[in-house]
């Protein structure tokens, strides 16, 4: 899964490093989803109050922006860095006015939490799990943590573009490699599973043998697990 900030991240480097990541993005080929970061767009189309394609965590905007460009040849992520990085202002206008109505929102939440912990209950009671809408619970989960980590944890500005990312790839990703501090948060919240799936950046070796362990389903295969 690969969302518009993942792709601005790859695209700054230069030199030798930019020719390395290229190098490993071309590798992956097609297989790469592109990820809505908006998680409370994911949680509209889950909800059937926005069109949605096919899988609500797809971004159809990086779809509609891109595909007609690369139509006919292997969509492959390092094409798709080249691409956003032509049109970097835009993308990078559009993250910021996400994350900065994010942090608003979480710190109106934090501080009506401060005055009255009740509220908590009142303003983001929680939801059951429905695996036919992860993020709508996920989303929700998170919420009600980041507000009751009010007094521990000052929240800063990026901390928007993490929430978003953990929100949604946490609802939908089989595995999933964050910073360690979201890595918690999400294993605090996401219903429990039988093997490890949250890695943060000193478990990158166990996370390659995780995932080199893994199976491919086929489009037909359901489970009541949360994953794609």
């Amino acid at each position: 899964m690969f969302s518009w900030t993942n792709v601005m991240d790859t695209a700054g480097p230069q030199g030798g490093t930019k020719e390395e990541i290229c190098g490993f993005l071309d590798a992956l080929g097609p297989f790469w989803i592109p990820l809505e970061m908006n998680p409370y767009k994911v949680v509209r189309k889950e909800q059937g109050l926005e069109p949605s394609s096919g899988t609500p965590c797809v971004s159809e905007t990086f779809l509609k922006a891109y595909y007609p460009i690369v139509h006919g040849n292997t969509p492959t992520l390092a094409r798709a860095v080249d691409l956003v990085h032509e049109n970097r202002s835009h993308v990078l206008a559009n993250t910021e006015h996400l994350k900065n109505q994010i942090s608003q929102t979480i710190t109106t939440f934090r501080s009506e939490y401060i005055k009255d912990p009740s509220n908590l209950d009142r303003k983001l009671p929680p939801k059951e799990w429905d695996a036919a809408r992860p993020a709508t619970f996920m989303l929700r989960e998170l919420e009600r943590l980041i507000v009751s980590e009010a007094k521990s944890y000052v929240w800063i500005p990026n901390d928007g573009v993490d929430f978003m990312h953990a929100a949604v790839a946490g609802a939908y990703s089989d595995l999933l490699v964050l910073d360690k501090q979201w890595k918690r948060r999400i294993l605090a919240t996401a219903p429990k599973r039988l093997t490890p799936w949250v890695f943060y950046r000193n478990e990158l070796d166990l996370f390659l043998d995780q995932f080199e362990q893994c199976e491919v389903a086929s489009a037909c295969d359901s489970s009541d697990e949360p994953g794609v």
